[in-house]
């Protein structure tokens, strides 16, 4: 049971993209900023996930399963979650992704 006077989880940011290997890169762009203001061990455990492959994650994520990587530092809590989506399009066009340019800068 979570305590009362904690507050609510909050959504900083959500993006949808149209590949596996998009989502885990706009994962690990944000826990790279994340990241340099985190205290050890936190710090350590994130650059260790940073250095590592997201070829699994990814494969992961393109057969249906979802991701999450999550750090505590002090009393924050910082999840990352990746999970497929189908999208229908609206009548006349679909939905611009992640902003006015139709995509995360990547894309």
């Amino acid at each position: 049971m979570s305590d009362p006077s904690s507050p609510a989880p909050r959504r900083i940011q959500a993006c949808p993209v149209a590949a596996p290997s998009n989502a885990l890169r706009w994962a690990r762009v944000g826990l790279a900023i994340i990241a340099s203001a985190l205290e050890d061990p936190a710090s350590a455990y994130v650059f260790d996930w940073l250095g590592s492959d997201p070829r699994e994650a990814e494969a992961d994520l393109a057969r249906g399963e979802p991701f999450e990587f999550a750090v505590s530092c002090g009393e924050a809590r910082f999840a990352w979650t990746a999970r497929p989506v189908d999208f229908l399009p609206l009548v006349g066009g679909a939905p611009l992704p992640c902003g006015a340019r139709g995509g995360a800068p990547w894309e």
